[in-house]
């Protein structure tokens, strides 16, 4: 799997005599030959769970994107106390509550 090569090598006989085990072994080459192998990544389970967390952090800023963008925020902006984008949130609470 993965980057690895495997060579196989099938000895047949011109002999009369070997013809059926020349034919066994042809027809086990040939199903050798379709065997297709899945690579697993193996890993620590420290790693495992790092690269888990770093998988729900990109979605969750994905999401978080895209609610910016649903309420008129700019996606990339940080909301700091003060900052205009924290104001524009809480006018659009207020308008929606009430």
């Amino acid at each position: 799997g993965g980057s690895s090569s495997c060579i196989m090598v099938a000895c047949c006989s011109p002999s009369a005599k070997y013809s059926e085990d020349t034919l066994n072994t042809l027809q086990y080459a040939s199903r050798a030959k379709n065997i297709c192998n899945k690579p697993v990544i193996q890993l620590e389970p420290h790693q495992r769970l790092i690269q888990a967390l770093r998988s729900e952090i990109s979605t969750l800023r994905a999401e978080n994107a895209q609610l910016r963008i649903n309420q008129g925020l700019p996606p990339g902006e940080k909301l700091r106390p003060g900052s205009a984008a924290l104001r524009y949130a809480a006018q659009a609470e207020a308008v929606e509550a009430g």
